[in-house]
């Protein structure tokens, strides 16, 4: 599938650059790699260098102490999904009353990282 969509961008990136030259003249080269899209990895590929791993878990299995700390740094919001980060950290996330979503980041260790 990435296959197939890195060869649809190029040939789009590539048809789109040349001018209307009759076939006999050579039209001039297009960089490709300037407009090459990101390519995500697909899932149960390693993410890309820079990129965080993050695995989704049920709330049930955050544990009562961290959820706490959420619900006191963020009073108000309606937690609904939360992951687990490849450093060990919770990232809990919510939404607020008029829909806004944020986020908290919460080491085991109960330290909070970084409210968004």
């Amino acid at each position: 599938m990435r296959c197939f969509l890195l060869l649809l961008s190029l040939s789009v990136v590539v048809g789109c650059g040349q001018d209307s030259t009759p076939p006999t003249q050579s039209a001039s080269p297009i960089p490709v790699t300037a407009a090459t899209p990101a390519i995500t990895p697909a899932a149960g590929e390693t993410p890309a260098p820079g990129k965080k791993k993050k695995d989704p878990i049920p709330l049930e299995q955050i544990p009562e102490n961290i959820m706490a700390i959420a619900k006191e740094k963020l009073p108000g919001i309606n937690f609904d999904r939360a992951v687990k980060k490849q450093n060990g950290d919770f990232e809990i996330i919510g939404k607020d009353k008029d829909g806004k979503v944020r986020e908290i980041d919460i080491t085991p260790a109960g330290e909070v990282t970084e409210i968004e």
